[in-house]
């Protein structure tokens, strides 16, 4: 089983209109590999649309721990409305600061 697969036949799945078949394939390749960042990022995307920013959220936030400096899950944390958006961009933010030399050289952190 090839993540890669699954992830690809979702977006096509989607781009016709079949959302519910391409989020059982983007949850297939996730299964499959659940650090998956694309496959993680096309879910995000898909459960934005369909109105499950909560679910959304929590593949971006996973794709930024996985890539700290992914532009595409940093849009869809900083442009979320929804209360979670502050919360969001902490981790965000953590996220890339454990990322960063500055982690490594953080006295406070080494304690």
């Amino acid at each position: 089983h090839i993540p890669q697969f699954h992830a690809v036949l979702g977006e096509a799945l989607q781009g016709l209109g079949q959302i519910e078949k391409a989020e059982k394939h983007y949850r297939k390749s996730l299964k499959i590999n659940p650090n998956y960042p694309h496959a993680l990022i096309l879910t995000g995307n898909l459960l934005m649309a369909t109105d499950r920013a909560a679910e959304a959220l929590e593949c971006m936030e996973k794709t930024i721990g996985l890539d700290p400096f992914n532009e595409i899950a940093e849009r869809v944390i900083r442009d979320n409305d929804d209360g979670l958006r502050s919360l969001s961009r902490l981790k965000l933010l953590l996220c890339r600061f454990r990322a960063s030399d500055r982690h490594r050289q953080c006295q406070q952190c080494a304690s």
